[in-house]
């Protein structure tokens, strides 16, 4: 089953984003944040192209938004729609990523709620850098000390070939819940 989580979230600039507001590229741009993270898919069971929808939320100001990506990394922009900017400092962050199964066709959703840390405008981690993903714990761990881990939930609902009909092909579920260690902060 797939894996991930958020290990950056950032302001943006006008050129990071591919516009410039006035006159300057290295303005940062109200309400929008660049919300990335590594991606671990099975081998061979993922056509490799997922759907996105990422959350930020910091005191009463929200950003969302939703992209098609691919892995081992995926990034994405989200906007808070009024425009007002956020500041460096702590957010909660919720992500949820659709997968195409393809051996036995199906999807899976990977989703989790992490505290994160906005930083300051700066470029997404190089084309082919990853994150090690390590889980510390599965299972039901209701009530425990989450400081400084991310739940990770993975649900995927598969179909079965059935020789009963081929109108109605059975369904099958696996569910996976990780607590997963925050990437030390690298400032």
């Amino acid at each position: 089953m797939g894996l991930s989580q958020i290990d950056m979230v950032s302001q943006v600039t006008n050129k990071m984003v591919g516009q410039v507001t006035g006159n300057d590229p290295d303005a940062v741009v109200p309400g929008t944040l660049q919300v990335c993270g590594p991606l671990e898919l099975e081998t061979g069971d993922s056509s490799g192209d997922a759907n996105i929808f990422a959350v930020v939320r910091q005191d009463n100001l929200v950003a969302a938004g939703s992209d098609t990506i691919t892995g081992p990394r995926w990034g994405i922009h989200v906007h808070e729609p009024t425009g007002q900017p956020f500041h460096t400092g702590h957010a909660v962050a919720s992500v949820t990523i659709t997968l195409r199964k393809e051996n036995l066709p199906g999807l899976e959703t990977l989703s989790w709620v992490q505290p994160v840390k906005i930083k300051s405008p700066r470029q997404p981690p190089a084309a082919g850098a990853t994150s090690a993903l390590t889980s510390s714990k599965v299972g039901e761990p209701q009530g425990d000390d989450l400081t400084g881990q991310s739940v990770a939930s993975s649900l995927a609902i598969r179909n079965q070939p059935t020789a009963e009909t081929e109108l109605e092909p059975a369904h099958t579920w696996q569910h996976k819940l990780v607590l997963v260690p925050i990437p030390a902060d690298s400032d």
